[in-house]
């Protein structure tokens, strides 16, 4: 396991730990944003995440991550100029 994962685990309480398992459908981005959140928290404090503070930590990482964004891809050579 990642040292970070287990430093996680011993810096959440019962019930931040409980929400943070329950993450199924994060992307890596997102996840080592809200890690690395966590952890400045804990050094901040140095005292165990409230899950109230939990909270308040992934809906900031969520509003900072969610920006809309427009992916393009391509696919195939559709505008060669020779086509138009």
């Amino acid at each position: 396991m990642d040292q970070p994962d287990e430093l996680i685990r011993k810096i959440l309480d019962e019930k931040s730990l409980e929400a943070l398992s329950t993450l199924k459908h994060i992307n890596k981005e997102k996840g080592e944003a809200l890690q690395s959140a966590l952890m400045q928290h804990f050094y901040a404090t140095r005292r165990l995440i409230s899950y109230s503070e939990y909270v308040e930590i992934a809906k900031k990482i969520e509003e900072k991550n969610s920006k809309p964004t427009i992916n393009f891809k391509r696919r195939g050579n559709f505008f060669e100029l020779d086509d138009i």
